[in-house]
């Protein structure tokens, strides 16, 4: 990445990385789409939402961070890690050059890239009609 992102741009992909992640968990097993990026990526997305509570549940409480793993894990065909706080932590707190986190490739992607919908990316199986 030649130019550093900034903080703005971040806080705009952070938004609609939680978007996106939403939408994920409205999916069926039956819609057979399968997450086709790193576990760690996928504990990054669920980890991210969990900190910042975008999913409640019935009684209007943030979801719990193992609700949330367990919804996206069956959604995506994923098996649920032994561990999924620690490997969330770690994943959140990548720097270096050779692995940026998610959410600033999402961000790269997104906005100097013009790619509408990076997170479909590591997704295999999305069409028209369950990204819609």
């Amino acid at each position: 990445m030649p130019r550093q992102l900034t903080a703005e741009e971040l806080h705009e992909g952070e938004e609609r990385l939680m978007h996106d992640f939403t939408r994920l968990l409205e999916l069926l097993p039956s819609d057979n789409v399968r997450w086709t990026g790193s576990q760690t990526d996928l504990m990054e997305l669920v980890y991210t939402a969990y900190l910042r509570g975008v999913v409640c549940d019935a009684e209007g409480y943030p979801a719990s961070l193992k609700t949330l793993t367990c919804e996206i894990c069956r959604c995506l065909h994923v098996a649920v890690p032994y561990n999924p706080s620690s490997m969330g932590r770690y994943a959140v707190s990548r720097k270096g050059i050779r692995r940026n986190t998610l959410l600033q490739r999402y961000t790269w992607n997104y906005k100097r890239k013009r790619v509408s919908c990076p997170l479909y990316k590591v997704v295999s199986g999305m069409t028209n009609r369950n990204a819609d």
